[in-house]
């Protein structure tokens, strides 16, 4: 019954929190924020959408100010983000965003961007409370990426994303782990589909790049896979496309399990959820066999049910994306 109870608070504070910048300022006010059960590191993916442009080029953009809030409302130690831009431009709004946050937790933030270069260009992003965790070993990996581009540098070999790792260590609990970010091709064309097959055994060379800088088998890699089937493919729907990512990475010598496969969507396209975004967790990793994965933001409060009226803003100003949530407890069982 407990569950219950705290999964429709939830659900009542993601509505509030993420209907418009007004209901999150108010909601931070009355001193709300997603709940926590116990003591937990709390990792959270969140795909932007073009920051701070909300496109391509120049568009509305984001609404800086309801980030923030929701960012502070999330009561996350590490946020994991894509699709941020790296223009002057861009810097200024995170530099924005970030000035808010601080006010709001009245803590510390520390970002890190990948070093690829294109600007204007989708990058990733992590953003990291320095007062709970300390955030060593970060670094721009191309490894995930299964194309090449000549004369390109080793961390961004080809035209699409690298990952974005790093080494968390709690300050108050002792967990430690390796942390990963993607974005995978989007697309439902074979090509599309092909790269992000790719991706997924690369995940295999990606992890051992991340162990030789520091040997430990706890690992997350989390983010947008774009799990969305693929026309002609054989894997038509998003479902049989995130059947056709389970049978991969059990093929792989390291092995993982998608700890999101419970959620019932993470992003909103045409008026309906979808499922793209993932958490994928290293099975060696003991820590986090309990952890849970929620999704929040308006597919929270939506129960991923059809988009109406009351949540358009947030697509409009924040993203089309919902973050995702992993409350790893805060204990280290391997002693690394």
């Amino acid at each position: 019954m407990l569950s219950i109870a705290l999964a429709m608070l939830s659900a009542t504070a993601d509505g509030s929190a993420f209907r418009d910048a007004k209901a999150c300022a108010e909601s931070i006010a009355r001193g709300e924020r997603l709940e926590r059960a116990g003591e937990v590191v709390r990792v959270v993916t969140w795909n932007v959408r073009w920051f701070p442009d909300g496109g391509p080029g120049k568009t509305a953009g984001t609404n800086l100010e309801w980030l923030a809030c929701a960012l502070a409302w999330l009561d996350a130690d590490v946020f994991m983000l894509q699709e941020i831009k790296r223009s002057p431009s861009a810097a200024a709004a995170m530099e924005s965003v970030v000035d808010q946050l601080a006010r709001h937790t009245r803590a510390k933030w520390q970002v890190a961007v990948d070093d690829c270069p294109h600007p204007e260009s989708q990058h990733l992003a992590m953003l990291y409370r320095s007062d709970r965790v300390a955030m060593t070993d970060i670094a721009t990996r191309g490894e995930i990426d299964p194309t090449v581009v000549k004369k390109a540098q080793a961390s961004c070999p080809g035209r699409l994303r690298p990952a974005l790792t790093g080494y968390v260590r709690s300050l108050r609990g002792g967990l430690d782990f390796h942390l990963a970010t993607v974005h995978l091709d989007s697309g439902k064309e074979e090509r599309d589909q092909n790269n992000r097959r790719e991706a997924w055994r690369r995940i295999e060379t990606l992890t051992h790049s991340m162990q030789t800088a520091r040997a430990d088998d706890d690992v997350i890699v989390l983010g947008d896979f774009n799990t969305m089937g693929c026309r002609g493919c054989g894997i038509p729907t998003a479902a049989a496309e995130l059947a056709a990512m389970i049978d991969a990475l059990r093929g792989l010598s390291f092995p993982y399990r998608i700890a999101s496969l419970q959620l019932g969507c993470s992003e909103y396209y045409n008026e309906h959820g979808t499922l793209l975004d993932h958490v994928l967790i290293a099975a060696t990793m003991q820590e986090a066999d309990d952890a849970p994965v929620r999704v929040s933001g308006i597919c929270s409060a939506l129960a991923c049910k059809k988009l109406d009226a009351a949540h358009v803003a947030v697509m409009a100003e924040l993203s089309d994306h919902c973050p995702v949530v992993v409350d790893v407890p805060d204990h280290d069982i391997d002693g690394s």
